[in-house]
């Protein structure tokens, strides 16, 4: 799955070393990668993708126009995958980059079911919050809407930012827990799952 193509998102040497495995993203994302050798499939509004027996996927809307780049289509979105079992479906968000928009908290609705597990961008590219991006409040405020039972917060504490010494030491660590307090004060019916790099959680 590709929420768009920013380098820290699309690096082509990386994406290519997935033979055979198709990148799940939006129409005009998905041409500019098959010209460059990447297997894609672009979805439409509406439309599932058939992963595997059980398990689908579809794209959601995001806002993430804030930072263009002028040789790469500027699509963005979220997606939604949901596993079904005999007696269980699971249904996993993930937001991509995106600031709030209108209507974010009715996301749920497209799977047709509740959403067990977010996966919640919470800064990014500096102490400062840009455009097209959530901070830990906003965040922990859409899975409030969204009636999220789950959500893990990621975009924060991996990305060194070029020429970045001039800003607060640990300014990267912040966010992740602090949308753990933010969810303990605004989205009371969630569980954060504050996560380490590299680390790994169980679903219940």
């Amino acid at each position: 799955m590709l929420s768009h193509l920013h380098h820290d998102h699309a690096e082509l040497r990386s994406l290519r070393m997935l033979p055979g495995v198709p990148v799940v993203t939006a129409p005009e994302n998905a041409r500019w990668l098959e010209r460059r050798g990447v297997r894609a499939v672009g979805l439409g509004p509406d439309e599932w993708f058939e992963v595997s027996a059980g398990v689908s996927v579809r794209l959601t809307p995001a806002v993430h126009g804030d930072r263009p780049m002028p040789h790469r289509p500027g699509a963005a979105n979220g997606h939604l995958v949901k596993v079904v079992e005999e007696d269980r479906t699971t249904v996993v968000w993930a937001l991509g980059d995106t600031e709030v928009y209108d209507g974010i908290g009715r996301t749920p609705s497209l799977a047709g079911a509740p959403v067990d597990v977010a996966l919640v961008p919470v800064s990014g590219w500096g102490p400062r919050l840009s455009g097209g991006h959530m901070g830990p409040r906003e965040a922990a405020q859409v899975c409030a809407d969204a009636s999220v039972r789950a959500a893990v917060p990621v975009h924060w504490g991996t990305l060194h930012v070029p020429g970045g010494r001039h800003l607060p030491p640990g300014w990267m660590d912040v966010a992740g827990l602090a949308f753990g307090v933010a969810v303990a004060e605004h989205a009371a019916g969630c569980r954060p799952v504050v996560l380490p790099v590299g680390g790994s959680w169980d679903v219940p």
